[in-house]
């Protein structure tokens, strides 16, 4: 088995990455956000003027989840959708999980995100490795920081 800093020091500098923000909530109420599809509706992609309108989630390893969204102005406009398979689950810790776009841009990379108490507030921190190329890296950087400022905000 390969571990994280083995992975790390061998990988392409594209290829991992990593993406965290203090949360001004307990974990047990960041956790359900991002765990619940009826909370997490509410928040994702909000401040880039998206709508979640597809959320399925059966988080449990080995169970599956589905996002789709698309311009909250415009419930016509593109659709952008991924799907993956939850690896491991820790309640209120860590979430491993497979990602793969629908359009087959990118398939089956691989994100940890972990909770972690801090100042009265949660650290959650996204490790999205397996980047295929730099360009991708960079928007799924770009991704995350934003879910993560959403994350922030619908607590705020």
């Amino acid at each position: 088995m390969i571990t994280d800093q083995a992975a790390t020091m061998s990988a392409p500098a594209h290829a991992i990455v990593t993406v965290d923000r203090l949360i001004p909530a307990p974990v047990a109420e960041v956790w359900r956000a991002w765990t619940d599809p009826a909370v997490m509706t509410r928040w994702w992609g909000k401040l880039e003027g998206l709508t979640l309108f597809r959320c399925e989630m059966d988080v449990r390893p080995g169970g599956t989840y589905r996002y789709a969204m698309r311009p909250a102005a415009d419930p016509a406009g593109p659709v952008e959708a991924c799907h993956g398979t939850y690896r491991e689950v820790a309640p209120g810790e860590r979430l491993v999980f497979t990602w793969s776009w629908d359009n087959g841009a990118v398939r089956d990379t691989l994100v940890t995100v972990t909770f972690t108490p801090e100042g009265g507030g949660t650290r959650v921190r996204v490790r999205h490795s397996n980047q295929p190329t730099p360009d991708i890296a960079a928007n799924h950087r770009s991704g995350w920081t934003h879910m993560l400022a959403d994350l922030g905000a619908w607590f705020g």
